[in-house]
C-alpha cells in the first residue's frame, strides 16, 4: 500500500509540473526551521509551520515557501493589512504582526507579506488563498472567487437592487461583505459597481 502510495503522489506531482504549475502542503515539513528562526531570531518558545511549497519551474527546490512562525498571540487583537488589493486579518503575533512569510530558497531571502508582494514574486498571490487562521479577500471580489471581473460588478449591481444579498452571501466571512466595498468609502453601492468596472478597463478610479 505504501509502494502504491507514493507512485500516485509521483505521478501527480508530475502532473502538475507539465502544466508549469505545483503547490503542494508540507505535510508538517520543517525543513527550513532552522533558517527561519535564524532570520527572525525567536525566543526558544515559538509556533512553527510550513504551509506548502510553490514551484513554477521544474527544479528541485521551491521558488518559495509559505511559513507561519511565530513566539505567542495577542489574545482579542486583529491585524489589518491592505496592499496589492488584498486585505488581510489575522490575530496579534509576536514578534512580527501578521506571522506569515514568504521563504526563497534559492535566494535565502525572507520577506513579510507585505513585502513578498511589494517585490512581485511570481504567482505570490497563491499564497495568500493558504494562510489559515486567516481572513484574506480581493477587496472588489463580490463573488469571493479571488477573482476581479465583471460579474462582480454586477453582483454588487443586483445587491444595490435588491435582487441579491450580498451580506447572506458572505455571512460565513467577518470581512467579506466589507470587501465588496471596492471604494473603501463604508458605503456598499452603484459606485463600487463602476469603480469596478473602471478598473478592468484600465481606467483611473
Amino acid at each position: 500500500m505504501k509502494k502504491l502510495t507514493v507512485t500516485v503522489t509521483t505521478l501527480l506531482f508530475a502532473l502538475l509540473f507539465l502544466t508549469g504549475l505545483t503547490i503542494f502542503a508540507t505535510d508538517g515539513n520543517t525543513k527550513y526551521e532552522s533558517i527561519i528562526t535564524n532570520h527572525i531570531q525567536l525566543s526558544e518558545d515559538y509556533c512553527y509551520e510550513e504551509l506548502f511549497e510553490y514551484h513554477v519551474t521544474e527544479q528541485l527546490n521551491s521558488d518559495y515557501v509559505l511559513i507561519k512562525a511565530h513566539e505567542s498571540v495577542v489574545p482579542d487583537i486583529l491585524v489589518s493589512s491592505d496592499f496589492g488589493g488584498y486585505r488581510i486579518i489575522t490575530g496579534s503575533y509576536s514578534p512580527y504582526e501578521h506571522g506569515y512569510y514568504i521563504y526563497i530558497p534559492a535566494s535565502d531571502k525572507l520577506y513579510t507579506l507585505e513585502e513578498a508582494y511589494d517585490a512581485d514574486i511570481t504567482d505570490i498571490e497563491e499564497a495568500f488563498r493558504y494562510l489559515n487562521g486567516t481572513a484574506v479577500v480581493l477587496m472588489g471580489d463580490a463573488d469571493g472567487n479571488f477573482e476581479l471581473n465583471i460579474k462582480d460588478a454586477t453582483m454588487i449591481q443586483k445587491h444595490v437592487a435588491n435582487l441579491v444579498n450580498l451580506n447572506e452571501f458572505h455571512k460565513e466571512s467577518y470581512i467579506g461583505y466589507d470587501a465588496c466595498d471596492f471604494t473603501d468609502d463604508c458605503q456598499l453601492n452603484i459606485k463600487d459597481a463602476t469603480a469596478i468596472q473602471k478598473h478592468i478597463a484600465g481606467i483611473p478610479v
